[in-house]
């Protein structure tokens, strides 16, 4: 009986004794950490080891990062052109090229020599830490001992600590979890997260993991965050702008006269000609003068001559974007330009996010330039090519203006006979706009013609065409045929219908009611300004309504 009573005190005390080493052994001293040191870089951001993608490089000692990373997990703005063997990197400030196989790298429109921050391996583009650094403005630690790279990203907020006492760093928020480094007394180390009873912190040989509070004594706030410039450039006036059409000749001065209230005339002279990404020029230093002298900016217009195929090859290479950047500033400098209005229009649906990177390119040269940037957009319809096109919100936050071109609702070859504008359809056009855009980015475009509708019955259908006037000739053609003027309640403008020979002719006018309409809704909104197209297509009177009214 004593024998077997020694026997199961013996299981006993050994069953203790295990069970007390086992706990000393995950808690105390005697525990040992469990990580091992690879021969790959270990890439932590946030406390989260990143796997998939381009491993990590260190080439000449320096560190790379595969960019579909850097995408992923920084946001950084950034794309690579595999044919020209470019990479692209806008920072909400700068863009910054950097070419494969070169010393070069071009910070807006300036180079610099520097050989080491692309590499290419094996085909895939990989950057040098350095430059993430530099201009993205992430910490980023290396830790050699352990072969691990650490990147806290933009707006990551940590505090500093000193651990009190010698610490075991858990892989998870409990004694019984695995060891992943130690702690030694005094050490300093970054806290990520507090908890009530655990701190995530990283520790100086970069491992990540829980700690006891108790353990530790929290130090100061660090912010790693980027600061953000305001991109809004609020006019103290409202513009008053007008496009000055250019077929082939400028207008001579001798027949201008100057009109009170306008600020700004924006000239179509400039228009991509080819795939080598030159432009043609019909710009004239002569009215750029005269401008000058009668106290109003020049905005130039450069158009992508709305042609889509042409479109698609310029934006869809690094090489040939630039080429086109390069020549607006040339030419911006060349006519002492006050800005720059783009008018790319008739773009494929497919093209649109490098419509997009297009502007993001020339944005931040066009501002060190000092120049105003404005680009036209159409009001928000199903159409690919006219409207889908046009990322709204993105190009509203590169831009000083948005033009919103609101005309057109009835276009020359719809079929429909109807307004070119009416006032509901331009408030409903500004409202959605307004939805992504700000109100002092977006400029209110009205026009100065409208059509003259013409509608015959032919084999038994009606068919429909139409011809722009300029206002003076609409009311001429309803005087020559004796065309009675109505107010029509749902377009809110004038109307007139008469009919010559077997066709009916239709027109809703554009006059000084519906411009002053107009106005009206730009200090409804409180929306920067107007633009009209085009100059010569007024009546006289119309320029007194816009500066009466534009407050």
């Amino acid at each position: 009986m004593i024998k077997k009573l020694f026997v199961v005190f013996f299981i006993l005390m050994s069953l203790s004794i295990i069970s007390v080493y086992v706990l000393v052994a995950h808690t105390n001293l005697f525990a040992q950490p469990t990580y091992t040191v690879s021969n790959n870089i270990k890439l932590i951001i946030d406390g989260e080891e990143i796997k998939y993608g381009v491993d990590p490089v260190k080439e000449n000692g320096s560190l790379y990062i595969g960019i579909d990373v850097l995408k992923k997990n920084l946001n950084l703005d950034i794309i690579w052109d595999n044919k020209d063997k470019t990479i692209v990197y806008y920072d909400g400030e700068k863009v910054i090229r950097l070419y494969g196989n070169t010393s070069t790298i071009k910070i807006n429109d300036g180079e610099v020599e520097n050989s080491d921050l692309l590499l290419v391996k094996n085909g895939q583009p990989l950057i040098n830490i350095k430059l993430i650094d530099k201009y993205a403005n992430y910490q980023t630690t290396f830790v050699d001992l352990t072969n691990i790279l650490v990147i806290d990203k933009d707006g990551t907020i940590m505090r500093t600590a000193q651990s009190i006492e010698k610490s075991r760093l858990r892989g998870k928020e409990s004694i019984w979890s695995e060891v992943k480094d130690i702690v030694n007394e005094n050490e300093k180390v970054y806290v990520y997260h507090e908890d009530d009873n655990w701190t995530l912190i990283r520790t100086s040989r970069g491992f990540f993991g829980y700690i006891e509070n108790k353990n530790i004594k929290l130090n100061k706030k660090i912010v790693y965050k980027k600061k953000e410039k305001d991109n809004i450039r609020k006019p103290q006036n409202k513009i008053n702008l007008t496009w000055e059409y250019v077929y082939n000749i400028t207008p001579s001065v001798d027949k201008l006269e100057k009109v009170d209230g306008l600020d700004v005339i924006s000239p179509t002279w400039f228009n991509i000609k080819n795939t080598s990404g030159d432009i043609r020029d019909k710009g004239s230093k002569e009215y750029i003068e005269w401008a000058h002298n009668n106290g109003y900016e020049i905005w130039g217009l450069f158009s992508n001559d709305f042609d889509p195929d042409l479109t698609n090859t310029i934006l869809n290479s690094a090489k040939l974007r630039e080429q086109v950047i390069k020549n607006i500033l040339e030419l911006a400098l060349k006519y002492n330009l006050e800005g720059i209005n783009l008018d790319f229009e008739n773009v494929y649906l497919k093209d649109k996010d490098m419509l997009t990177q297009f502007v993001k390119e020339l944005s931040p040269i066009a501002r060190e330039n000092n120049l105003i940037l404005s680009m036209d957009i159409t009001i928000k319809s199903l159409s690919p090519n006219w409207s889908l096109c046009y990322d709204r919100e993105k190009l509203g936050k590169l831009v000083d203006y948005l033009i919103l071109m609101a005309y057109d609702e009835h276009w020359a070859n719809g079929g429909i006979s109807g307004s070119v504008a009416s006032l509901p359809w331009v408030e409903y056009g500004i409202e959605t706009l307004l939805d992504e855009v700000p109100s002092e980015k977006v400029i209110l475009g009205v026009p100065f013609y409208t059509r003259v509708w013409k509608e015959q019955q032919v084999d038994g259908e009606v068919k429909v065409t139409s011809a722009a006037v300029t206002m003076n000739r609409s009311f001429e053609l309803i005087d020559k045929y004796n065309g009675d003027i109505v107010w029509d309640d749902i377009t809110r403008q004038y109307y007139s219908e008469y009919n010559v020979g077997n066709t009916l002719n239709r027109i809703w006018l554009e006059d000084e009611s519906s411009i002053k309409g107009r106005i009206d809704l730009i200090e409804k909104y409180d929306l920067s300004g107007v633009a009209s197209w085009r100059r010569g297509y007024e009546k006289e009177t119309i320029w007194e309504v816009i500066n009466e009214n534009l407050k």
